[in-house]
């Protein structure tokens, strides 16, 4: 039989009404602090599992945080919900991650469980949070974006991509390199419409004749033979940009595999960052966005909004950086 809050409360010697008023996180003064260790002590002799169902219902509030994800096992993806998790669980919250189809046409769901949850924080599929909200425009649940593009209906951390794409041309074109080519993968995602416009303008402004392979998948797989395929048809090529890290990682194993020198043949840098493209031999050049940053500022904009639903929308942008390694240097 699971452990009840009366169970606590007889083990505890203290009544119900302040077994649950501990165990739900309410404040009440009248509760001295060596009450509320007591029976926090005694629920975790007894193996207390709360039931959020039934706190929910009790309280309003289920003390679970939704993740809405757009492919939450991508590398990328990973490393933010890692920071998130540390950012989330000394706050006593749980978490729900829920996997965002960004390539259906059906009318989004941001739960997708009968489970109620008190906020979420939405990666990489801003425009898919303003479908939901336009279908349900009487929605009462905290939400927050982060993503490449901003949402116009909810509070939201943007990445511009856009610059950090160009800092990344910029840097290849001063260092000599004028056959870039950019390694991309078909994609419902805003993020790799922004990646190839900033990619092209800046190859146009440099007069020069962009060249994009598109591959069907984002993998290691991927990227490899499209590299491979780009080495075969012996046009000139001295740099590839990539999309996602995993597509940088086929893409330089297939340098290797044809014996192509990096950098001093063909530059490589990465338009996503994650920690093993630094351990990569040489160290692969990224586009590094502020994880960290982005997660703690989308948590304090959540629970603003959490206590303040009626506060006006916040918006902010953040820039990436160029972190140069031995992959593109001069």
């Amino acid at each position: 039989m699971p452990v009840t809050l009366r169970d606590i409360a007889r083990r505890a010697n203290v009544s119900h009404a302040t077994v649950s008023v501990v165990l739900n996180q309410r404040s009440a003064p009248i509760i001295s602090d060596k009450t509320r260790q007591k029976v926090l002590r005694v629920a975790a002799e007894m193996g207390y599992q709360p039931n959020h169902l039934a706190r929910a219902l009790a309280t309003g509030r289920s003390d679970i945080v939704g993740l809405w994800v757009a492919r939450p096992y991508s590398p990328l993806n990973a490393v933010t919900l890692e920071h998130i998790q540390d950012i989330v669980r000394p706050e006593s919250f749980d978490l729900m991650i829920i996997e965002a189809d960004v390539a259906s046409d059906t009318p989004p769901s941001l739960t997708k469980s009968h489970w109620p949850v008190d906020g979420i924080i939405a990666i990489d599929c801003a425009w898919r949070v303003d479908e939901y909200i336009a279908k349900n425009p009487r929605a009462k649940t905290a939400i927050v974006s982060i993503s490449y593009d901003t949402s116009t209906m909810v509070d939201s951390v943007t990445i511009d991509i856009a610059a950090g794409v160009k800092s990344a041309m910029d840097h290849l074109l001063e260092t000599g390199r004028r056959r870039i080519t950019l390694i991309t993968a078909s994609d419902s995602r805003k993020s790799e419409d922004l990646v190839r416009s900033s990619y092209t303008a800046s190859l146009e402004a440099a007069g020069l004749v962009p060249d994009i392979i598109e591959c069907d998948t984002d993998s290691r797989a991927a990227g490899r033979d499209a590299c491979a395929s780009r080495l075969s048809s012996g046009a000139p090529l001295d740099a590839i940009l990539t999309y996602t890290d995993l597509l940088a990682v086929g893409a330089a194993t297939s340098l290797v595999e044809n014996n192509v020198a990096i950098p001093s043949q063909v530059a490589l840098i990465s338009a996503a960052a994650t920690p093993e493209l630094e351990y990569k031999i040489p160290p692969l050049t990224v586009i590094e966005q502020p994880t960290k940053a982005l997660c703690d500022a989308a948590w304090e904009m959540l629970r603003h909004r959490m206590a303040h639903p009626d506060a006006p929308v916040q918006h902010v942008t953040v820039a990436p950086t160029l972190i140069v390694r031995g992959s593109s240097a001069p």
